[in-house]
């Protein structure tokens, strides 16, 4: 299915600087909890057994997720809602996405969690429920990243404002399945 595997898909460069959609830069408490753990397609011991948003609800892969939180909402320096071209070459289409900008410590943990975890999944959850898990491709170093798939672009705004600390109001809700 391309939705699913768009969802999974974890870009590993952002798009042009000049195209993401920043708001004003006041700091304020973070208002969601973001969190990146290690995850199998297997069953593995001490992972806990969840399963997978999908576009059919009805349709159910499971993945084993390490309880273990390596990355956080405070490992984001900064996350700026933007667009991308996604579908196939015949039929592409406009989506809304989030690029994330990670601390220095962030960028150092990114970078240790991709490439001693390389072709294997990650799992983000946003204020604790898994969004998507990606396969790792490659090693991650320069401590971006870029958040799409079934995310409408006030979602994907909210939760830009939210990972950055702009807003104490701003509250996402992950997309409904």
């Amino acid at each position: 299915m391309l939705r699913a595997s768009l969802l999974l898909t974890f870009l590993l460069a952002l798009a042009a600087a000049g195209c993401a959609a920043t708001a004003p830069a006041s700091r304020a408490p973070k208002s969601v909890s973001f969190a990146i753990h290690t995850a199998m397609d297997y069953e593995t011991p001490g992972f806990q057994k969840t399963r997978l948003p999908l576009e059919d609800p009805k349709a159910t892969e499971e993945i084993w997720v390490n309880p273990k939180v390596e990355i956080n909402e405070m490992d984001v320096d900064t996350a700026d809602m933007t667009h991308i071209w996604t579908g196939p070459k015949s039929k592409p289409r406009q989506e809304a996405a989030v690029a994330v900008t990670m601390t220095s410590q962030g960028r150092s943990k990114l970078k240790t969690l991709t490439t001693a975890h390389g072709y294997s999944r990650l799992a983000l959850f946003i204020n604790n429920r898994l969004v998507m898990a990606p396969y790792v491709r490659s090693p991650i170093t320069d401590g971006k990243m870029l958040l799409f798939g079934n995310m409408t672009e006030s979602e994907a705004m909210r939760l830009a404002i939210a990972l950055s600390g702009r807003s104490p109001a701003a509250q996402f809700k992950a997309p409904q399945q």
